[in-house]
């Protein structure tokens, strides 16, 4: 990933803080900067569903793949109105054993 295809950009630290933090005006209070991840092809990265992370645009003439796998033995919920977030499907919906 390269600057110019949209690397992934993360914001350390922010996984561990209250969605309060990171909503309106309180978004730029305390911010950390963001650290961009550039890495070669082929790389994986794993990180919390709640760290906050975004890509930029693609200005390259190169497509772009990225392939996201999501694994919860639980729903995916919001944390502010407990609504599933985005296609985030329960194990036990797919009628998948999960043995804890």
């Amino acid at each position: 990933m390269t600057a110019d295809n949209g690397a992934l950009t993360v914001l350390p630290g922010s996984h561990v803080a209250s969605d309060a933090n990171w909503c309106g005006d309180g978004w730029s209070k305390g911010r950390q900067p963001d650290e961009y991840l550039f890495v070669p092809a082929g790389t994986v990265v794993v990180f919390l569903d709640t760290l906050l992370h975004a890509s930029g645009p693609n200005r390259s003439q190169h497509m772009r793949r990225a392939w996201m796998a999501q694994f919860s033995a639980l729903p995916i919920l919001r944390r502010i109105d407990q609504q599933p977030v985005a296609l985030a499907v329960p194990l036990s919906v797919l009628h998948v054993n999960v043995k804890r």
